[in-house]
This record gives structure tokens, sequence and C-alpha cells, in this order.
């Protein structure tokens, strides 16, 4: 369900979410809820196989970003991004790879 710009009128929230409850229990495994942003950044996480917890390096980041296609960056650019969102020991964080791919895309 896409909720941008959704509104839903107070008495109709409780049936409106039973609904949504059966509909889950037959057809879903599960349901997570996104913003925009949060989606895209679970999108690209998945579409390069990252796994909860990792932490990247300069070098794993550069081959990340070269592997992309239809990406074309400047290795400037990557090394820039890598020193801004790095974390106290040096190394990106998943969710930081995250934002910087959405950021190059």
């Amino acid at each position: 369900v896409n909720y941008s710009g959704f509104d839903c009128r107070s008495e109709l929230q409780a049936p409106y979410e039973a609904v949504l409850a059966r509909l889950q229990a037959r057809h879903y495994l599960s349901i997570k809820r996104f913003s925009g942003r949060a989606f895209t950044r679970h999108k690209i996480g998945h579409s390069i196989g990252l796994r909860e917890g990792e932490l990247f390096t300069l070098e794993e980041l550069q081959r990340i970003v070269s592997q992309r296609r239809g990406l074309t960056v400047n290795p400037g650019d990557v090394e820039s991004l890598f020193r801004r969102h790095k974390n106290d020991v040096g190394l990106l964080p998943r969710d930081r790879l995250k934002l910087i791919l959405e950021l190059l895309v």
C-alpha cells in the first residue's frame, strides 16, 4: 500500500486495518513500511547483497560503485563521500553506504 498522501477518516481506520490484517494473513509472509527514501535505500542495499551490520572500507565502496551499471562517478567524489560518512574507526556503516549510493544515482 502506498501511503503517500493517504488520509483515512478516523471512523474508517479500524475497518481498514482489519482488511489489511486479513490480506496480510492470507497473502503475505511479512509487511514492511518505509518512507520513500527509506524504501529506495532498502532496495539499493538488497540489489547489491548487503547484510545488516556490515562495514565497508573505501576500497570496497569504490568496487561497489564501479560495479553499478550506468553509474559513472569521479573517484574523488566517492572518496569525499566516504570521508564524510565514515564512522570513528574509518569504516562505512551499511546505512551510510546505501545513502551514498542513493546520492550517486
